[in-house]
């Protein structure tokens, strides 16, 4: 192992992400290895699919960004949005990596994003993560869906 090998004092368990994080790595010493992997294997889109009784509807989803401190040891959601879409059929595609890295790839933007949707006037929120993103296209899958049922 590296010079840095943690031994717990009881049994430790690994979740299915972090196992698949693991084995991906595989015994390579590399620097910066795990945020290219990260990069490579992130899903290619997001997905976002507004409902109404299981039916198609127009709104619009923004965007907040989620900083973290070390100083106070918390999350704040930022309070202007990133980005703000309007969906007239309900659904639409977005590039998963632009939305986290931007146009630097070896640096993630946003770790997490508060997603609000408001279709007329009544909102729904969900937290989208880069972990879950990177999770998603560990598992083949090119698209992680989100969807907001009103």
């Amino acid at each position: 192992m590296g010079k840095h090998t943690y031994t717990p004092e009881e049994e430790a368990e690994w979740s299915d992400y972090a196992v698949k994080v693991i084995n991906r790595s595989g015994n390579i010493r590399q620097p910066g290895l795990i945020g290219y992997l990260m990069h490579t294997d992130f899903a290619d889109k997001i997905e976002i699919d507004l409902r109404k009784k299981e039916k198609p509807v127009s709104g619009t989803v923004r965007f907040y960004p989620v900083r973290y401190s070390y100083e106070t040891w918390s999350n704040t959601v930022a309070e202007t949005s990133i980005l703000e879409i309007e969906l007239t059929d309900g659904k639409d595609m977005l590039d998963a990596r632009s939305l986290f890295y931007g146009e630097n790839i070896h640096r993630r933007k946003h770790h997490v994003l508060l997603m609000e949707a408001e279709v007329q006037g009544e909102k729904r929120y969900e937290w989208i993560t880069d972990f879950l993103v990177h999770d998603c296209g560990m598992d083949g899958n090119a698209v992680y869906p989100v969807v907001f049922e009103f």
